[in-house]
C-alpha cells in the first residue's frame, strides 16, 4: 500500500514500545482518553499556522484547534494520520501525524510489532 491509498490508520492493541517507536515518527501527536495531556492552546495554534501557512484560527478550544490542526494536515497530502488505541484500553491512547517520507519506517514499526491496522499489514 501507497501512502497516498490511505491517510489515516488505526491501530488496535498497541503495546507501549510499539507506540513509543510510532511516536518517534510523528510530526505532532496527542494522548487522548481518561488521562489526556493536550497541547497548549498556543502550541496548537503556531503548528496549524505552519501547516497552513496563513493565519491561525481564533478558537479558543483547544479540541476545535486539534480538528482543525488534522484537517489541514490530512488536506495538505503529506502526513499520515494515526490513531493508536492503547493495549488493553480501548479507549485512551494516541493520535498523531507522520509525515509520508516516514512511511517506509512507518510500515517496518508495523511489521515488527505485528501491529493490527484495517489499512496497513
Amino acid at each position: 500500500m501507497s501512502a497516498a491509498e490511505n491517510p489515516i490508520h488505526h491501530f488496535y492493541d498497541v503495546s507501549a514500545g510499539a507506540a513509543q517507536d510510532l511516536l518517534r515518527l510523528a510530526h505532532l501527536s496527542f494522548e487522548f482518553g481518561s488521562r489526556n495531556a493536550l497541547y497548549r492552546t498556543d502550541e496548537l495554534k503556531a503548528a496549524l499556522q505552519a501547516l497552513s501557512a496563513g493565519p491561525a484560527p481564533q478558537e479558543d478550544e483547544t479540541v476545535d484547534l486539534i480538528e482543525a490542526l488534522l484537517l489541514q494536515a490530512a488536506r495538505s497530502q503529506h502526513y499520515q494520520l494515526c490513531i493508536l488505541q492503547k493495549l488493553g484500553s480501548p479507549d485512551s491512547g494516541w493520535v498523531c501525524l507522520i509525515p509520508d517520507g516516514d512511511f517506509d519506517q512507518l510500515q517496518l514499526v508495523v511489521q515488527k510489532h505485528r501491529l493490527c491496522s484495517d489499512t496497513l499489514e
